[in-house]
């Protein structure tokens, strides 16, 4: 009977180089694939911060929509506009809401007055915060509005945010254009006091996103003073184009023209 031997390089095993070659391979190969995990997982947190700031503007936009639709008034004395520079406006007028979209305590009918404006606020009332600028909308509930009413007066539309919510967040355009038309069949034309309710207001909003956002960390950032601001969010010095806002545009009839 034959006996089968073993040959002394089986017996001998991996040398120490093969075992640093293979580890080396090994390690490149980890290496190799945390790298594609980062660029995936970067990816993904860059597209979810471009959906949040997204749906985010949808949202803000969507609540004014429904305000601007429901708009009354007799004439302009129940509409206000506000141009606090060429990037930023308010506006203030009456709506129509039921009673389950106010303060139940303060509901008695369904003529309500909201204000829409924007402000530099801090983030958190922590000292060092960075701050922001918001669009914040002010909402008075009937039962409030009647007691102003009935003393000859509107709200006072102060662009105070400790009164009001803030309904969007890293805003670096908020231009709400009133339209009206001079004549019946006359094109639209900007809305002057005197010429009652506008007929339309051209809307163009901008916000970015987190990242940008958190590069903007003083108020002087917010209003595109400093040159990190500007290069940023600025198109070449171009005062309407954002190079790292996201841009909605859209034309909204009020109420009483639809």
């Amino acid at each position: 009977m034959k006996i089968q031997q073993t040959s002394p390089r089986s017996q001998k095993g991996f040398s120490l180089i093969e075992v640093l070659v293979a580890a080396g391979i090994g390690t490149g190969i980890i290496l190799m694939m945390m790298m594609a995990m980062r660029v995936g997982t970067e990816g993904f947190s860059d597209s979810t911060q471009r959906i949040d700031a997204l749906v985010e503007a949808r949202a803000a936009l969507g609540v004014l929509s429904d305000d601007v639709a429901t708009m009354v008034g007799a004439g302009d004395e129940n509409f206000g506009w506000k141009a606090t520079d060429e990037r930023f406006h308010e506006i203030w007028f009456l709506t129509l809401k039921p009673l389950e979209a106010q303060d139940s305590s303060k509901a008695v009918g369904d003529v309500c007055y909201v204000h829409y404006f924007t402000a530099v606020t801090q983030d958190a009332p922590v000292v060092d915060s960075a701050y922001s600028r918001k669009l914040y909308r002010r909402f008075v509930s009937s039962g409030d509005l009647l007691e102003r009413l009935n003393n000859g007066t509107l709200p006072t539309p102060v662009a105070d945010p400790d009164r009001a919510e803030a309904v969007a967040f890293n805003v670096t355009r908020f231009v709400a254009q009133p339209l009206a038309r001079t004549n019946a069949a006359g094109p639209l034309a900007n809305w002057a006091e005197g010429n009652g309710l506008p007929v339309a207001l051209d809307i163009d909003f901008q916000v970015v996103d987190s990242d940008t956002a958190g590069l903007m960390r003083l108020e002087e950032d917010w209003n595109l003073t400093t040159k990190i601001a500007q290069t940023m969010v600025l198109e070449d010095g171009d005062e309407y184009d954002s190079r790292a806002g996201r841009e909605f545009q859209l034309n909204l009839k009020v109420g009483h023209a639809n």
